[in-house]
């Protein structure tokens, strides 16, 4: 049978008394709670850092694409030349993506060089896991460059797309 651990606390103290009514008792309390007070602090940390995190990746994503947006708007004159004396489409969005995957290497390099640097910062918050685990980092960085190529792949499309005509006109 489940006891109750209000009624089970409340006959503890009773039969403590009896024993010596001089004796005080603090506050019982069940084992679970106690360490869901104990833990309570840690987890808020690790969900801050977590919104945190996801904040920093929507920002970089934006970021990103802003970025390789301009960059296709800066050299649209230059797209509309190459697609008009020749180059595929499929050229022209190979290039901007080469240029995004530039721009999203040199964010891997930078942010992991910071991330190794910080990471004793996380020690406290990770339990059963090294703060520079290789798996870790290896997930965090391929994630990184999926959503940065993601982030690239509208403006490289939209950089395909350039009318050549329209472009020269304009020029």
């Amino acid at each position: 049978s489940v006891l109750d651990p209000a009624a089970l606390a409340q006959e503890v103290r009773k039969r403590i008394t009896q024993v010596d009514s001089n004796v005080t008792i603090g506050e019982m309390q069940t084992m679970d709670r106690h360490l869901n007070q104990s833990a309570a602090r840690p987890r808020l940390a690790a969900l801050l850092l977590g919104c945190f995190a996801a904040l920093g990746l929507m920002l970089a994503t934006v970021g990103l694409y802003g970025v390789m947006s301009f960059l296709v708007r800066w050299k649209v004159r230059e797209i509309g030349i190459r697609l008009a004396i020749g180059a595929q489409p499929r050229d022209v969005m190979r290039m901007v993506l080469g240029q995004s995957v530039k721009v999203i290497f040199a964010g891997v390099v930078v942010g992991t060089g910071c991330a190794l640097w910080l990471n004793r910062l996380m020690r406290g918050l990770l339990y059963g896991v090294s703060s520079a685990d290789p798996l870790t980092f290896g997930l965090a960085i391929g994630f990184l460059v999926a959503v940065g190529l993601m982030a690239s792949y509208l403006p490289a499309r939209q950089a395909s797309a350039v009318d050549p005509m329209t472009t020269l006109r304009a020029e």
